[in-house]
């Protein structure tokens, strides 16, 4: 028995998530305002709470629904419409992620 794929997207979704994450690590986040990455940081100092209220699920969901989004400006039409605390997690989320693709960009450029 296997279980259902956590996600699915298309060859052409991912190569335009990679797209924005290259523009993620020069500043630009073309799917938050400078306003939602404030409320997010200031909201989550505590750090995330996944197991609370369903949020895992609640995030599952809301990244699903950014995959199925047609291009950068809908996506960003998505996300300013969610729950605020889904929001706010899928932000921190994306920062974390931005860390860590960050870094094995450096990595794989060091590797001889």
């Amino acid at each position: 028995m296997h279980s259902k794929p956590l996600l699915l997207a298309s060859v052409k979704r991912v190569e335009t998530f990679e797209k924005i994450l290259r523009a993620g690590l020069r500043g630009v986040h073309h799917l938050f305002s400078n306003q939602m990455i404030r409320d997010a940081f200031e909201k989550t100092q505590d750090g995330l709470h996944l197991a609370e209220s369903g949020m895992a699920e609640k995030l599952k969901a809301a990244l699903a629904g950014l995959l199925a989004c047609d291009d950068v400006s809908s996506a960003s039409e998505y996300v300013a419409g969610l729950e605020s605390e889904v929001r706010d997690a899928l932000i921190i989320m994306y920062f974390d992620f931005l860390d860590q693709y960050r870094l094995a960009l450096r990595h794989k450029e060091s590797v001889h």
